[in-house]
């Protein structure tokens, strides 16, 4: 684990209402992810594949857990969600679209006394 390495606790970020929205961003992947060939182009995928809803090819449809945990890419290890204002929307927001999110993102703001914080492993 690197230095920059973030452990929030994701289930209790569920708990408190995150609806797993970083897992329906669109993950870039760093050249040293990139794996996967893409078979229309035989070029390495420079991102992480989408399911049909939006959410990531290795969320568990049923527990919003990473199914790759384990070798999930340098971008997703390194994020923290409780610097990224979109968290505090879906916690306050009863929308489940993150396209809803984002527009709501410009607008609202939330003082620092209300915000809700994942915990850190």
């Amino acid at each position: 684990m690197t230095e920059n390495t973030k452990l929030l606790d994701c289930d209790t970020g569920r708990k408190l209402g995150c609806k797993s929205f970083c897992c329906r961003l669109l993950i870039r992947l760093d050249e040293d992810d990139r794996t996967e060939i893409d078979p229309e182009t035989q070029r390495k995928k420079g991102y992480v594949g989408k399911k049909d809803d939006g959410t990531c090819l290795y969320q568990d449809e049923q527990t919003g857990l990473c199914l790759n945990w384990d070798n999930r890419p340098k971008v997703c290890r390194e994020y923290d969600c409780n610097f990224d204002k979109l968290l505090q929307v879906v916690f306050k927001s009863s929308n489940q679209s993150i396209s809803c999110w984002m527009k709501e993102s410009v607008t609202v703001f939330i003082h620092e006394k209300d915000k809700i914080f994942v915990p850190y492993l």
